[in-house]
């Protein structure tokens, strides 16, 4: 067994115990003993548990347990002379193994040592210190292989046709299917397949949701109903997303830009890094797969749609936003504010306005006067406005 330093018998302990999920092999209670019998052998009293159950261990800022031992000992409210752990890798899983390190020279600057029960580093020598780097570096290791593995899984069943993501959006639902592709059950949003042997399959939702998708679409491209109106226009009528809540700018945007209301299933449109959030994959990196389920929309309304918020997003300096507007003016022959929001690919009028100070100032920039101004204010002197680069939106 492990050995540890000579430590009186009136030493007082914490454990600190993690687990990641239920179906992991070292439970929180399979820890517990193994530290229950560590500290017997060595006369030490258990006397405060620190404990993440549930909780991934790449990071401290999602860790309650560890955020609480950390500031007790710091604090000086820690009554314990050291923390017992049944392992390097129960402590954590830091992609950074120096953070492991950090928070463990935190403990022992407060004089609280760290022990862990199923591997011995000796008595804190030369060779116990690398040994112990080691086991750090193969804890976030661990993850980062675990991580690009499940990645790779995700994939392979995606271009099979199977759903691999969380809750599918409005006016969507997840099906259950057997291993021969038959139906079993539509879930209801947080419900769960019963088998891990079970597959998921992307299917329309409620007849009244795919209604809505549809009139979604046919206000923001037919009567260019911004996606801010649309909001306003959803909640005011009562209309709940999907998870009972109101509406909101993010999940109209959700509505408008995802194929599946075209019938694609498509997975990959975003990876999340090991302990990261989400980052924007290239639409070339996507696993595509049309015709997937039944279309809530025509695909050519989808991609527009798309298309539009695309534009709209992004960053623009003057002269593209001048350009954009001159083009307009040369395929219109006149320029309003109604025109420019039916305009696919130019920004909104409030975006120039934000820019530009008005929207008359624009138009003086590409050398329009419009009809009801010609011959007003012609000696005027030209208005003088800093340029501001935003993000533009509908």
């Amino acid at each position: 067994m492990p050995g540890a330093r000579a430590i009186p018998p009136t030493a007082r302990a914490a454990q600190y115990l993690r687990m990641s999920t239920d179906q992991q092999r070292h439970s929180l209670d399979n820890q517990a003993s193994a530290i229950a019998d560590y500290a017997a052998r060595r006369g030490l009293e258990v006397c405060a548990t620190y404990m993440d159950a549930g909780v991934s261990g790449l990071r401290a800022a999602n860790r309650s347990g560890l955020r609480r031992l950390l500031a007790d000992v710091v604090g000086g409210a820690a009554d314990f002379e050291v923390v017992l752990v049944y392992d390097v890798s129960r402590w954590g899983r830091f992609q950074n193994p120096d953070e492991s390190a950090h928070y463990e020279f935190v403990c022992r600057q407060a004089g609280v040592r760290i022990e862990y029960c199923a591997e011995d580093f000796g008595a804190g020598g030369v060779a116990g210190a690398l040994l112990k780097q080691v086991k750090r570096v193969m804890a976030a290791e661990y993850s980062a292989h675990l991580s690009k593995t499940v990645r790779h899984a995700k994939r392979r069943n995606a271009e099979q046709g199977f759903w691999q993501a969380g809750e599918p959006g409005y006016g969507l639902r997840r099906c259950v299917v057997d291993g021969a592709g038959r139906p079993l059950a539509v879930l209801g949003r947080g419900e769960q397949k019963a088998l891990q042997s079970q597959r998921l399959v992307l299917v329309p939702g409620p007849p009244e949701e795919v209604a809505m998708v549809r009139r979604i679409y046919r206000l923001f491209l037919e009567e260019r109903v911004s996606r801010t109106a649309l909001v306003r226009r959803l909640n005011d009528e009562a209309i709940p997303y999907g998870d009972g809540r109101p509406w909101t700018y993010q999940k109209v945007k959700n509505v408008l830009t995802n194929p599946a209301y075209a019938g694609d299933k498509v997975f990959g449109r975003h990876a999340y890094e090991l302990g990261g959030g989400p980052v924007a994959q290239s639409p070339k990196d996507w696993v595509r797969i049309a015709d997937a389920l039944p279309a809530a929309v025509p695909r050519q309304d989808q991609a527009k749609a798309a298309r539009i918020i695309a534009n709209r997003m992004v960053m623009l300096d003057d002269d593209a936003m001048l350009g954009r507007l001159a083009e307009l003016l040369r395929t219109e022959g006149r320029l309003s504010s109604q025109i420019i929001k039916r305009a696919e690919g130019v920004p909104c009028p409030a975006t120039y306005h934000n820019r530009f100070g008005s929207l008359r100032e624009a138009y003086r920039r590409i050398g329009y006067v419009p009809a009801t101004a010609r011959g007003r204010h012609a000696a005027a002197p030209p208005r003088i406005v800093r340029p501001r680069l935003r993000r533009t939106a509908p």
